[in-house]
């Protein structure tokens, strides 16, 4: 019976996700100061700021959405 999950896939996923998640981690840290700091003076900067924040958000997010469409891609590196 063939294993469900090989070991250097595994290690693959954890090597992509780990820094993902310590990013994301960080980003909402910031937003959540953002917010405690902005939040002082008002709900309409708040909002900008917040609307400035998604804006930043998705074209940082952009060029690995490209990458990961492209069709010539190839295959991944555990693969062999």
């Amino acid at each position: 019976m063939k294993k469900l999950w090989d070991r250097k896939f595994f290690l693959f996923v954890l090597g992509i996700a780990v820094p993902i998640m310590v990013q994301n981690a960080i980003t909402n840290f910031v937003a959540l100061l953002d917010n405690i700091m902005i939040g002082r003076i008002g709900t309409e900067q708040m909002s900008g700021a917040s609307h400035l924040r998604q804006n930043i958000l998705h074209h940082q997010d952009a060029p690995l959405q490209r990458a990961a469409l492209r069709k010539d891609a190839g295959e991944y590196p555990f693969h062999g």
